[in-house]
Order: C-alpha cells, then structure tokens, then sequence
C-alpha cells in the first residue's frame, strides 16, 4: 500500500473552490432575515413612537397657563406650531414672572415626518419620527385635544402598507381652571 503524501492539484482546487461557495451561501441565508429584523424594528419604532406620545406631550404641555395671569396666550396656535407657556421655575422653588427657563416656553410642530420641540429660543430638535400627521384643538377653555398619526418608515419593502395608525387624546389643561383667590398681575 503506498503512503498517501498530500492532496493532488485538483483535490486542492475543489477544496478551495467549495469555500467560498459555503460563504456566498452563508450571506445569501442572512440578507433576508437581517431586513426583515430591520422591517420588524422600523414597526416597532412607529409603534413605539404612538405609544410615547400621550404621556411625553401631556408632560410637556399639562402646565400650560401656570402662574401666568393672563391665560390667553399660553396655549396658542399658529399655523402648524402649537405654543404653550407657563411659569414653573424661579428663586426657593416659586415663579419669578417670566417664562425664560427651561421647558417654560415650549413649541411643538410636525416638519416632514418629525414631530419636533423647541424649549424657550432655543431650536427645533426631532421628538418623534414618521409623524404623518399632526392637528392641535382647543375644544373649549380648559380643554386640548391632539391628533396624531404615525406611519411606517418608508424604507420597509415587505410591509403590506396599511395606512398611518392615528391616536387622538384630549388634555386637560387644569391651569385654566378659575382661582379661588384672586390674582395680582
């Protein structure tokens, strides 16, 4: 029986050969689950972005009219953007009369598909993404009611479309109540 020394030049060939067909194939297999893992985080993030929503904007606007003598202008709206005011921050814990502190005066728009605040003068920064639609009303004196409608990311391929998901809430404005004592301006 002869020694076997090594493998001939077409053992090597198909050996060599087979490798970087397995790696092809290996790439081939992930490419689909890695975009349908991205399609599945796109949902989520639309879905997550409509579930924030109410308690980050009731948090931003519920004290609107705080401490503010007069309560017409701290919740407006202009055009797309809605404005709320309200006097919360300023020496030992009291308001000082002035809406110049953080989160005092804030903006709220939809710009494209963000829905975007500003606090005081500052910019506009993205609070939540795939907006499809935003609409503030003040349905009466103490009461605000949003519409919002978030839609999936227009990236997604094997998504059936099924439209924007809207989600319309009201908030009470408790600042605009009437003062059992009356107010000094």
């Amino acid at each position: 029986m002869p020694k076997n020394k090594g493998a001939t030049l077409i053992e090597a060939l198909i050996a060599l050969s087979i490798g970087p067909l397995l790696v092809v194939a290996f790439l081939g297999a992930v490419a689909p689950v890695q975009s349908l893992t991205w399609d599945l985080s796109a949902l989520h993030d639309r879905d997550s972005t409509l579930c924030l929503a109410p308690p980050l904007l009731c948090k931003w606007i519920s004290g609107a009219g705080n401490n503010r003598v007069d309560r017409s202008t701290c919740v407006r709206a202009d055009g797309n953007i809605l404005h709320l005011q309200s006097d919360m921050d300023g020496s030992n814990g009291f308001p000082d009369g002035d809406v110049d502190e953080s989160y005092e005066s804030v903006s709220i728009r939809q710009n494209g598909s963000d829905l975007q605040i500003r606090s005081g003068a500052g910019s506009f920064q993205p609070a939540f993404r795939n907006v499809h639609s935003f609409h503030a009303d003040l349905a009466d004196s103490r009461l605000l009611r949003l519409a919002l409608a978030a839609d999936a990311d227009k990236a997604l391929i094997r998504v059936p479309s099924t439209g924007p998901k809207p989600i319309t809430f009201d908030l009470y404005l408790w600042n605009f109540r009437p003062n059992l004592f009356g107010e000094v301006p």
